[in-house]
């Protein structure tokens, strides 16, 4: 059965991205997938701002499609955009056997979810590996 844990504020957000990065690193590819996105971008680097070089120092290797304009590369990061002009109201990291979902509220406050599910994780990996191929 899939295990869900819930978190809130930029604490709780850390502790996702700390999770991400844990269970990344443990990977034998060491690498996640994550849809980001332009709209709450800037809130989830304010939970974490080192979050990046924290990666980077940890060699974990990250592919991106971006919603909506922005967005950059750090290292060991690959960038695609689906959208340069709609952005979406959360974020979905693909890590290992786990998904998050990090969103926020109409007031700017973070929120998020890990789902640590085998069958999730694989059916979204396949769903942004598509995606990711044909982007170009």
């Amino acid at each position: 059965r899939p295990t869900v844990r819930y978190y809130e504020g930029p604490r709780g957000v850390k502790q996702i991205l700390q999770d991400v990065l844990s269970t990344t690193k443990r990977t034998k590819a060491k690498k996640y997938r994550v849809y980001s996105s332009s709209g709450i971008r800037d809130l989830i680097a304010q939970a974490w701002p080192r979050y990046n070089a924290t990666r980077k120092q940890n060699k974990v290797n990250v592919r991106a499609i971006a919603l909506g304009a922005g967005g950059k590369t750090y290292g060991l990061d690959q960038r695609k955009w689906l959208t340069q002009k709609q952005s979406a109201p959360t974020y979905i990291f693909i890590y290992g056997d786990k998904t998050a979902y990090v969103s926020a509220d109409e007031k700017s406050r973070l929120f998020g979810v890990i789902i640590d599910d085998k069958s999730i994780s694989q059916t979204q990996k396949m769903i942004f590996d598509h995606l990711w191929r044909h982007l170009g």
